[in-house]
């Protein structure tokens, strides 16, 4: 697959790049504009010269989307950046995130990428509690979780099932639940790793968190019911099997980390994950942007 690329727009042509990632401490902006000046492309302003070939946002959502979408309408191509769902990496790819995004996958050694980042996909287990993961949410996006489902799900799961329920904030809005539920755990998440709470984990439910990652990762089942993550292809949509919930789909075995482990559908997905998340020395000297606007697969 060959995706927007010099060959577009003349092998002796700059990229002309809008980058929409805020100028602010917490935000990537500088890392990733050094990774475009490093491919030798040009970061360009709105309505300066000619159009752009790329429009980049943090996320795809809000205001600067609504700005980025007139480019697009014009031809230019939308790339994605956010914080990754693989640890210290940031998530760069098409058009979207989350389960909504496209990039480059190699046809071959697919999982050199994956193994580079030392990472373990953890059999499949059982556990005890239902953990509950909220998250900012508001009416910014349909992937944004509505304020009220914490209370909601918890009502339900209730009605499923008596396992112990966990329910843990989002650490940047604590949204707390509201509804008499006296008998779930509500954890502070500021400062908790949440490996903590997926310990002894049954199942992981969110709207569209990462979590769910971080859960099938862990061997966790995890449900959600928001459109989509980006774990769906191993993940249950909605809550009704939240007492059985099915694992990954198990067929033959195969060589991982230097020995032998029953496949299932979790390793292409991570596998496939690990070519649109990158660490920051990558974003900064352009292996990623490269990798995303140059390679022929």
């Amino acid at each position: 697959m060959l995706l927007p690329s010099r060959a577009r727009v003349g092998d002796d042509a700059r990229l002309r790049v809008i980058s929409y990632i805020r100028q602010k401490p917490a935000w990537p902006w500088e890392i990733f504009e050094a990774g475009v000046r490093a491919c030798g492309d040009e970061l360009v302003c709105t309505g300066e010269g000619k159009p752009p070939h790329f429009v980049v946002t943090w996320n795809a959502y809000g205001t600067k989307l609504r700005f980025a979408k007139a480019h697009l309408r014009a031809g230019a191509h939308h790339a994605v950046m956010e914080t990754g769902q693989l640890p210290n990496t940031f998530h760069l790819a098409f058009d979207g995130f989350n389960g909504r995004g496209r990039w480059n996958s190699p046809g071959h050694n697919m999982r050199d990428r994956w193994e580079s980042f030392g990472l373990e996909i953890k059999p499949w287990r059982s556990g005890r509690h239902i953990l509950v993961c909220g998250q900012r949410g508001g009416k910014y996006s349909d992937m944004s979780m509505p304020v009220d489902w914490p209370d909601d799900v918890i009502t339900r799961l209730r009605k499923l099932t008596t396992r112990p329920i966990v329910y843990r904030p989002h650490p940047a809005r604590q949204r707390h639940i509201r509804g008499d539920h006296t008998d779930v755990t509500t954890v502070d998440p500021e400062g908790r790793p949440i490996d903590l709470d997926l310990e002894d984990a049954h199942a992981v439910v969110v709207y569209t968190s990462s979590a769910a990652t971080r859960a099938v990762m862990q061997g966790i089942p995890a449900f959600y019911e928001g459109p989509i993550i980006a774990a769906a292809p191993v993940a249950h949509q909605f809550i009704d099997e939240i007492n059985d919930p099915k694992y990954g789909r198990m067929t033959e075995d195969v060589w991982v980390h230097g020995r032998v482990m029953p496949y299932d559908a979790r390793f292409p997905l991570f596998w496939s994950m690990a070519w649109c998340h990158w660490r920051p020395e990558e974003i900064e000297d352009g292996t990623a942007w490269r990798w995303l606007t140059r390679e022929k697969i």
